[in-house]
């Protein structure tokens, strides 16, 4: 059923009303059909993914949108993640009751064996067509980027990040991924969008002030953090136009059961007029063209 979050006054609220649905969710097993590991009993591929995806974003677009970007926060770490890693990252691989990891994006800079993340604030105000540039940085600072942070704001259980590695070449070689765990200290919750559309699927700037990484959390080559983003993504975009079939079946059996119920101050539902049947004929028509 849909959560209902509607009257809760904050983001941060209405995502935590969510928490018993998702915890559901990943309890009876769907998380890990979305996980292709061998920890996960896996969907047959993209085609069953979408169905999945689908279904779920119909009801509610927000708890399934947790669920997706989950997925797409260990997708880094499927593709590129070597056996001991996967081995080390087991208990998120594996989608745990509650378990959360998102996607970030953010500078880094340190030394061989280990890695300091540092970063700086974007401005919100950037075109959107500029999306969220990375920039490096050789001094701790501070930088939001848009990521879960987890259910208590103290982060996700792991974050795959996409950082500039070596700032002397161009991005196809300098940028690359690594797996940062829950951090102890230094993330920092700011402030939460109040976002459109998904208003109880939280969207949080904040910031990683000077966490340490090990070397070994590189996930695949480094430098090669484009290709494995490309690879992570490869899916995402065909998912983002299910949810807009999804979107598109929902508002239809909206406007149906509105068809069905209202009178407009009239002595018969609406539906029996023919230009309304027509009308909803016509929508259910393109949905399924859409569909395929």
């Amino acid at each position: 059923m849909p959560v209902a979050t509607r009257d809760l006054p904050s983001p941060i609220e209405r995502f935590v009303a969510t928490r018993p649905f998702y915890e559901r969710l990943v309890a009876e097993g769907f998380l890990r059909k979305c996980i292709p590991s061998r920890w996960a009993v896996t969907v047959a591929g993209l085609v069953d993914l979408a169905i999945l995806a689908e279904e779920f974003y119909t009801v509610d677009a927000n708890v399934s949108l947790t669920m997706l970007s989950t997925v797409l926060g260990l997708a880094p770490l499927v593709v590129g993640g070597k056996p001991e890693q996967h081995q080390r990252f087991s208990a998120a691989l594996s989608c745990g009751q509650g378990c959360t990891a998102c996607r970030i994006r953010f500078d880094r800079t340190g030394g061989k064996r280990q890695r300091r993340i540092s970063t700086r604030q974007e401005k919100a105000s950037a075109p959107p067509r500029g999306g969220l540039a990375t920039r490096g940085s050789s001094r701790a600072g501070s930088n939001g980027y848009l990521a879960a942070t987890g259910w208590n704001g103290q982060g996700a259980d792991l974050l795959t990040v996409v950082c500039r590695t070596d700032a002397n070449v161009e991005p196809s070689r300098g940028i690359s991924i690594i797996a940062v765990p829950r951090p102890d200290s230094g993330l920092i919750v700011e402030h939460a969008f109040d976002t459109l559309g998904h208003r109880a699927h939280l969207m949080p700037g904040f910031r990683l002030d000077a966490v340490p990484v090990p070397a070994g959390n590189l996930l695949g080559q480094e430098g090669r953090g484009l290709q494995l983003a490309a690879e992570s993504f490869a899916g995402s975009a065909a998912l983002v136009g299910i949810f807009g079939v999804a979107l598109m079946r929902a508002a239809f059996q909206f406007a149906l059961s509105f068809a069905k119920s209202d009178r407009r101050g009239g002595i018969q539902q609406i539906i029996q007029h023919q230009a309304v049947g027509y009308a909803l004929a016509d929508a259910k028509t393109t949905i399924g063209l859409r569909g395929r």
